[in-house]
């Protein structure tokens, strides 16, 4: 009856996260955009707003749903880009899988507080990198990347070390 095969697991979940990282991004102006009762003179120092309801607490209310739809959307793309991660080896391809747990490092280290769970996914694509790359370039640009992620997680650390370290890491590959 049905012609068409199903999509992979790991495709549907990776194209569901990024849908929502983009349904996030749309949000992103109504978050960062000014109040219109944020912007007009009042006139008195202490004014109390009277009536049912007025244009601040419309505003409010509006800014506060944005922001709850924005904290889901993020929320749903963590936990798809997890659920990905956490896949068997041999349903993702390891190029998907990596760049599965750099964007989930990602996500988790700029917007949530996760910093060690973002720090455990980058050193899990780390491990990943070295396992499937080990005999071509891109282990030298994916480490480095993975390096960088990582040393950006924890403040720390100096940004002389992070170059040490991503020079060390392309010299040994390069190798």
């Amino acid at each position: 009856m049905d012609d068409h095969p199903a999509l992979p697991q790991h495709i549907l979940l990776l194209h569901l996260s990024q849908h929502h990282l983009r349904q996030a991004d749309e949000l992103g102006p109504q978050l960062t955009a000014r109040p219109a009762h944020a912007t007009q003179a009042i006139g008195r120092l202490h004014y109390q707003p009277s009536g049912p309801a007025t244009a601040a607490d419309e505003d409010e209310q509006q800014l506060r749903g944005a922001g709850q739809a924005y904290r889901r959307h993020i929320a749903l793309a963590v936990g798809c880009l997890q659920a990905t991660a956490s896949l068997p080896p041999d349903a993702v391809p390891a190029e998907l899988r990596l760049a599965a747990h750099c964007q989930l490092a990602r996500l988790l280290r700029t917007e949530t507080v996760e910093t060690a769970r973002a720090a455990a996914a980058l050193q899990h694509a780390q491990a990943l990198a070295r396992q499937a790359f080990s005999a071509r370039l891109p282990l030298a640009l994916t480490l480095a990347e993975a390096l960088a992620h990582t040393q950006a997680a924890d403040p720390r650390i100096s940004f002389r070390q992070i170059k040490k370290q991503l020079e060390r890491a392309i010299q040994l590959t390069l190798r």
